[in-house]
């Protein structure tokens, strides 16, 4: 059993890392000049990286697994750059079951969104 947990923080680890992505872009660009008939041919290569920065302040979510039980809602806040907090409600769907639950919980967010 600690093997498998360790295993599975050890794959976490990897998987959550901030990443970024490279976007080559290559270019052939030809120039002729009409008065003297001269031609230039220019190629070029691009390379740059970007980064996600969507910001992620407010954040409604809505579990479509969870449409075959409950009907559900949540919204969360983050307070930190690496921590937010939340609640949600939510609802039976089944006939014959009634009732309404709430949550609340807090997330680390440890990997690049």
């Amino acid at each position: 059993m600690k093997v498998k947990i360790f295993f599975a923080l050890l794959v976490s680890v990897f998987l959550c890392q901030n990443t970024f992505s490279q976007v080559r872009t290559e270019e052939t660009k030809k120039t002729v000049k009409e008065q003297k008939g001269d031609t230039t041919v220019t190629h070029s290569v691009i390379v740059s990286e970007s980064e996600d920065i969507t910001p992620r302040h407010h954040m409604i979510v809505v579990n479509p697994l969870k449409f075959l039980l409950f009907y559900n809602i949540s919204y969360y806040q983050m307070v930190s750059a690496n921590i937010g907090i939340g609640a949600g409600v939510q609802s039976p769907t089944l006939a014959g079951v009634s009732g309404i639950g709430f949550n609340a919980e807090m997330r680390k967010k440890s990997c690049g969104l």
